[in-house]
């Protein structure tokens, strides 16, 4: 099946893409082909794409989850670092998926996170080491008095620190820092570039026609549009900010719909 616009629901953010071509989508019968690319710019094309998907995936998760009192949890964004030295990749991951299991554990729920390693360029330029170091965003932690502390004896492997963050927008631009920097890294060829939880939010992507005319009528005044060019097609690019609950029926009926028409 063919269509000229797609729609990406990520939480209170919408973005909406119209091509100036008929793009290809569903099922099709023969499988995609793609020009090969000099290895740089796969390189930049696969960075590109990381960049994309975690900015989506922050969007669709961060303010989506309310504490007890029924007002939404901001994200925290949390650095671990390793005191010591001779941990490679493979371990340092180790390492954060046990302290996900402790903190897991501690609190007796499963919370949603994101999370994005990363060499500490100081450690490796001052002593010649590099030392793995995480980010991590926690979408849905409620406020305790005694995180800070709860996190160091749980982590007890080296230093933690806490940043607020502001809004969603420093939040995605904040995280896309890093993973420019990381995925340039050559140490993650063939590694993961960020973690996150299974049972995060997921961005939803529209294809069909009617249902993206129909969502589209809910759409007015962008925040954010450009046209560009991708390959041989030109794309008009939009992104709104919606509030879900206002159009809530909607977003039932448009993926309903969209799921039962792919």
């Amino acid at each position: 099946m063919f269509t000229d616009r797609k729609i990406i629901l990520c939480g209170s953010t919408v973005h909406y893409y119209q091509f100036s071509k008929l793009i290809l989508y569903g099922n099709p019968s023969k499988p995609k082909t793609r020009q090969r690319t000099k290895n740089n710019n796969r390189r930049e094309d696969n960075i590109y794409r990381t960049k994309k998907s975690i900015r989506h995936i922050l969007q669709a998760n961060a303010y989506q989850y309310n504490n007890n009192s029924g007002k939404a949890i901001p994200p925290m964004f949390y650095t671990l670092t390793f005191a010591e030295s001779g941990r490679d990749l493979k371990q340092s991951n180790l390492e954060l998926k046990r302290f996900i299991l402790r903190l897991n554990h501690y609190f007796g729920r499963s919370f949603r996170y994101l999370a994005v390693p990363e060499i500490q360029y100081h450690r490796e330029s001052k002593y010649g080491v590099g030392v793995w170091h995480y980010h991590i965003i926690f979408f849905d932690l409620p406020y305790n008095p005694d995180i800070y502390g709860i996190f160091l004896r749980l982590w007890d492997l080296g230093s933690v620190y806490v940043k607020t963050v502001k809004n969603l927008l420093h939040l995605t631009r904040y995280v896309s820092k890093y993973i420019s920097k990381e995925c340039a890294d050559t140490r993650l060829i063939g590694e993961k570039a960020y973690f996150c939880s299974r049972n995060l939010k997921r961005p939803q992507t529209i294809y069909n026609p009617q249902a993206v005319n129909l969502l589209s009528t809910v759409l007015k005044n962008p925040v954010f549009q450009k046209e560009y060019n991708s390959f041989d097609a030109k794309i008009i690019y939009k992104v709104f900010t919606i509030n879900p609950k206002v159009v809530e029926n909607s977003f039932d009926t448009i993926l309903k719909f969209s799921i039962l028409n792919l």
